[in-house]
């Protein structure tokens, strides 16, 4: 496996992921993009609350260079640990062979 690091904001890709901390309301791992995108990823913020596991998946609206935004909840941040990132990690990687995916960042 191959693990590199890239600008989220200009990789072209299927699924571009990130991570989110529990009562946040911000993403982790990604840059700023445009109001639609951004309404999009707020409201999945609402749903979701950065719940430990958890994964929302948000359609991304126009041609931009990821198809797909996937958010992914740490939990509590005073309980991240790498053991935290890792089985998220790993939650985020069987989501992306569920869809059939052959590249996600």
């Amino acid at each position: 496996m191959k693990i590199k690091t890239e600008s989220s904001t200009k990789k072209k890709t299927d699924l571009l992921c990130g991570f989110v901390l529990e009562n946040s309301n911000k993403v982790l791992g990604l840059g700023k993009f445009d109001a639609k995108t951004s309404s999009a990823i707020n409201q999945s913020l609402k749903d979701m609350q950065g719940k430990f596991g958890k994964l929302n998946i948000i359609p991304v609206p126009g041609k931009k260079h990821a198809q797909r935004m996937l958010l992914a909840g740490l939990g509590r941040k005073e309980n991240l640990t790498k053991d935290t990132i890792r089985l998220v990690s790993g939650k985020i990687a069987q989501k992306a062979r569920e869809l059939k995916l052959e590249e996600f960042s």
